[in-house]
């Protein structure tokens, strides 16, 4: 159950940090947003002025159109970030964007536009158009969407293609210079600050397996295709025959790798559910004062133990036992001690007793010892055994000695179920207390009753 406890609270407070991080990522949209918007307009600005550095000509600069699209887009951020009319500016602001967006895409294609002439000086290419689309896309998606989040992803790594093909002069730009890219990824950033699910964030930051292995996919998935990018930008098409069977050995290797990563983490995650399924099992069936089996176990190993001693026709016999006077000791020396002598008497009979036998807590100050292959004259000098070993090593803090009274039976040809045996055994030690306690007493099933004096000859 500590275990349990244990686990539920990191998995709360897992939770709670994710929700905590969901919430710190949707107060800094407005922040992207908003640097997104004052570079539209500075660029703009520089435009009207015809000041190049304005409009970061230095990173290639950045278009009056792409900066009008930009501006609506950095607007719908805002707007959806701050809640500022229950998302209705954030619509009207990411459909103007696409409607440009598609009139741009219109005019690549040779379509012509329905916008003036002088903003199609320097139009955004394929590229551009695909990244400002996929942050309107994704900011017209709901609040925590799987779909809008994925747009906002498939941005970032588009960015990252052409920062890579940038990086080694590669072809295939199409117009998209670094300034674009950099208000691209400061939109798409503001969009996905509006997309960290707690429960997405919880896997990735979860110190159990399933975070463990996502994370590491997610790394392996990125140095991969990282690399793998690398390596084709270097490669001449020409070459390409010779440089197929490195590809595919790679594409091998990286596969295996993460397949055996995730198989080991699996395996060892199995191995220590296994070892919590055990641990938990001993619990369930442990008395945590005395670590012998609890009732619920005792039950269970000694209904099985009396059908299989009844089936092949084998002795059985148990043992009742009760320390005498035990409220006493708890009333006049305390719990505490009341505890400790529960723990010595507990060790104390399990030393006694055979590794076959079992022996448990049964409830209270009760103790139940099975004794497999015993008969009644057996159980009954283990019990004497017993009680006598109780009453010469355990010594109240006054003085006075521990004892306890015990009750044995033995099963018979008549008993059909374990109750019948428990009953005599509780009968028999209700016989030791009438006794004075500090006693052990037999009970004989009734149909036995005139083989007693038979019975007490062979104890002696």
């Amino acid at each position: 159950m500590r275990a349990v406890s244990q686990l539920s609270a990191q998995s709360i407070g897992e939770f709670r940090k994710a929700v905590a991080i969901s919430r710190g990522l949707e107060h800094l949209a407005p922040d992207f947003a908003m640097l997104a918007i004052a570079l539209a307009l500075v660029a703009l600005a520089g435009h009207a002025s015809a000041e190049p550095g304005l409009y970061l000509a230095t990173l290639g600069g950045l278009s009056p159109l792409t900066a009008i699209i930009a501006l609506l887009i950095g607007a719908a951020a805002f707007s959806s970030a701050s809640r500022l009319g229950a998302g209705q500016l954030r619509r009207v602001f990411a459909w103007g964007a696409m409607l440009v967006l598609a009139c741009s895409g219109m005019r690549l294609v040779g379509s012509g536009g329905m916008l003036p002439d002088p903003l199609w000086q320097e139009p955004p290419g394929p590229n551009s158009i695909m990244l400002l689309l996929l942050a309107a896309l994704s900011l017209l998606g709901r609040r925590r969407s799987v779909i809008a989040l994925g747009m906002g992803l498939g941005g970032l790594a588009l960015i990252l293609s052409l920062v890579l093909s940038y990086g080694h002069a590669a072809g295939g730009l199409h117009g998209t210079e670094p300034a674009t890219m950099l208000i691209a990824a400061l939109l798409l950033t503001a969009a996905l600050c509006r997309q960290g699910h707690p429960a997405v964030l919880r896997l990735m930051i979860s110190e159990g397996t399933t975070g463990k292995v996502l994370r590491r996919q997610l790394l392996y998935s990125l140095a991969g295709l990282w690399l793998l990018a690398v390596v084709l930008l270097h490669i001449d098409a020409s070459a390409w025959a010779e440089a197929a069977p490195l590809f595919v050995t790679m594409l091998a290797v990286a596969a295996v790798l993460g397949i055996g990563s995730t198989i080991g983490l699996l395996a060892a995650a199995e191995n220590a559910r296994q070892r919590h399924l055990i641990r938990l099992e001993q619990l369930s069936a442990t008395d945590m004062l005395t670590g012998l089996a609890n009732r619920r176990a005792a039950s269970a190993y000694a209904e099985a133990t009396f059908h299989a001693a009844r089936r092949h026709g084998r002795p059985l016999a148990i043992l009742m036992i009760d320390l005498d006077h035990f409220k006493r000791i708890n009333d006049r020396h305390g719990h505490k001690i009341g505890d400790e002598i529960l723990a010595e008497a507990a060790h104390l009979f399990r030393s006694i007793l055979r590794p076959s036998d079992m022996i448990s807590r049964w409830g209270g100050e009760e103790f139940l010892a099975i004794l497999p292959e015993t008969q009644l004259a057996g159980a009954v000098k283990t019990a004497e055994r017993l009680r006598q070993s109780l009453e010469d090593s355990l010594v109240l803090p006054g003085g006075s000695f521990v004892t306890a009274s015990f009750g044995c039976a033995e099963m018979a040809p008549g008993d059909m179920d374990l109750d019948d045996l428990l009953g005599r055994a509780d009968a028999a030690l209700y016989e030791a207390k009438d006794q004075g306690r500090n006693s052990v007493a037999p009970m004989l099933p009734p149909r036995l009753q005139s083989d007693a004096a038979s019975f007490d000859s062979a104890v002696a």
